[in-house]
């Protein structure tokens, strides 16, 4: 974790965390290339959560779903390019492997409210939408997740792993997991009070 803290003073906390805070990927089935023309029709880009077993997608107060029309000429890269261009709080890009090539599309934030769902208007898109309860579609790579860590014996969550203003103006950044509790802390500095904390 990296920790700045702005307010004068020595801090010493203690600081333990689980799970970092993730952005939702979803991944199409492999295509020979990405010249492959899939179909023609809508695609509906909806950004909010999924939660529960099986899971329901909730959209998210405010955000309005985003539709990305394709023709029956578009490509898999054409479709990537009118995705990205569409605005949808979501980033569309070709993986290639030895296999052939995948179209990948990734919440452009982290946190439990801003996943993804993707419909379609035609059948002939259903390899690109993205709904677990259908059977059909593109797969989860990475489900969005929010950051869990304890703080001085508190149980807290965040959307983002940049957690600003945690205590008395300390913001710390999370880096990954820990096995074991950290001490995190600042000491006085009268130009500024910024400690880096880079091994845990």
């Amino acid at each position: 974790a990296s920790v700045t803290a702005s307010s004068a003073g020595s801090q010493n906390h203690v600081l333990t965390v689980s799970q970092l805070a993730s952005a939702q990927s979803v991944a199409s089935r492999i295509f020979a290339n990405g010249s492959a023309t899939i179909g023609d029709g809508t695609l509906t880009i909806a950004l909010g959560r999924w939660a529960g077993d099986p899971p329901v997608f909730t959209a998210r107060d405010g955000a309005t779903p985003v539709n990305v029309s394709i023709s029956a000429s578009d490509t898999l890269a054409s479709i990537r390019d009118k995705i990205n261009s569409a605005n949808a709080g979501v980033a569309a890009s070709l993986v290639n492997d030895a296999a052939g090539t995948r179209l990948v599309i990734r919440s452009l934030s982290t946190g439990e409210t801003q996943a993804f769902q993707i419909t379609a208007d035609n059948a002939a898109l259903n390899d690109l939408t993205y709904d677990p309860n259908s059977g059909a579609g593109m797969n989860l790579a990475q489900g969005a997740k929010n950051a869990a860590f304890n703080w001085d014996g508190l149980d807290l969550s965040s959307e983002s792993n940049t957690l600003t203003g945690l205590s008395d103006g300390m913001s710390v950044t999370l880096l990954k997991p820990t096995t074991s509790s950290v001490s995190v802390g600042t000491s006085n500095d009268t130009t500024s009070i910024k400690k880096a904390i880079t091994d845990f």
